[in-house]
């Protein structure tokens, strides 16, 4: 370690409460601590940051987490909440004004804390049944737009808020036959949008052209259905019949954030004869594979 005043060589001089090294100038006698990377204002080094957050989008829970890190539980959970919520920030506004073709829409299931069957006159409005609204864009397969909240004509015309702010010109969007998407649809993409929507009252179900011009002989939902099943594989909160559900409404959507982000960014996908690439890639969003150290830079690293 080298004074920044003097650029002498100094020698140790103990250590800090958090354990990192301090040292002291031979010339001026001046005392200062070593350099220590580490996520936001926590005492965290990087490399277990790094590790943490690996083990998170892989699936793991945040107790085992918490046991192969050596890190405490609580220091996962707010690792989880700071990294999430930087990853959610950073998607809205990397994604924005995207030019697309076709949108499939689908909604996800979940509960927080509790499921709705069990929920009781005076809980927190946020306990219960909860679902992430995807937007997925057909030929890149990228997370263009999501949304946590309640199955209800509110939280519909959110999300396709959020769609309208992610996307520019004119394509096409199918979904499920969930009455909200109508009405939210036709007040903020009336002008840019062709919907059709499949309804499954009975195999093989029927498609509706029920805004502009759709073709109907392209409307599914197969890629973002897809998707959900990833979700469920890859974000412990969403895997069924475990204890690993969300008790807080902040902790599911921060974890919605880290997976959508290493989802658009870390994910390289192949196809038949093209090289491995991410879903950002493909929507020029970027032109290489992020790794972690690269997306904590982004998001919280000071």
């Amino acid at each position: 370690m080298v004074c920044h005043n003097c650029a002498v060589q100094c020698i140790r001089r103990g250590r800090n409460r958090n354990g990192t090294q301090r040292y002291q100038c031979r010339r001026c006698l001046k005392s200062f601590s070593e350099d220590r990377r580490s996520v936001g204002n926590m005492y965290t080094p990087l490399d277990r940051a790094r590790q943490a957050t690996q083990l998170l989008v892989e699936g793991n829970s945040i107790r085992s987490t918490a046991r192969i890190t050596g890190l405490e539980t609580k220091t996962v959970m707010t690792l989880l909440a700071r990294v999430g919520e930087g990853c959610r920030d950073l998607l809205r506004i990397r994604i924005h004004g995207l030019k697309v073709s076709h949108l499939e829409l689908d909604e996800l299931w979940t509960f927080v804390y509790k499921k709705q069957k069990r929920v009781m006159f005076g809980d927190p409005p946020d306990v219960g049944d909860v679902y992430c609204y995807i937007a997925l864009d057909r030929s890149s397969r990228l997370v263009v737009a999501w949304h946590l909240g309640k199955r209800d004509d509110q939280n519909t015309s959110l999300f396709i808020r959020k769609v309208k702010w992610a996307t520019t010109g004119s394509y096409q969007i199918s979904t499920d036959a969930f009455p909200s998407y109508l009405p939210a649809i036709g007040l903020h993409l009336e002008k840019q949008a062709s919907y059709a929507r499949i309804v499954k009252v009975a195999a093989p179900g029927r498609i509706e052209g029920v805004l502009g011009s759709p073709e109907l002989d392209l409307t599914e939902t197969t890629y973002v259905e897809r998707l959900n099943g990833t979700l469920r594989q890859h974000c412990k909160r969403f895997t069924r019949k475990t204890y690993a559900f969300s008790k807080r409404w902040r902790m599911l959507e921060a974890a919605l954030g880290l997976f959508f982000a290493h989802y658009n960014f870390f994910w390289a996908m192949k196809r038949r004869k093209e090289k491995p690439a991410t879903p950002a890639m493909r929507a020029k969003l970027t032109d290489h594979v992020w790794s972690l150290d690269e997306l904590l830079e982004q998001v919280v690293v000071g």
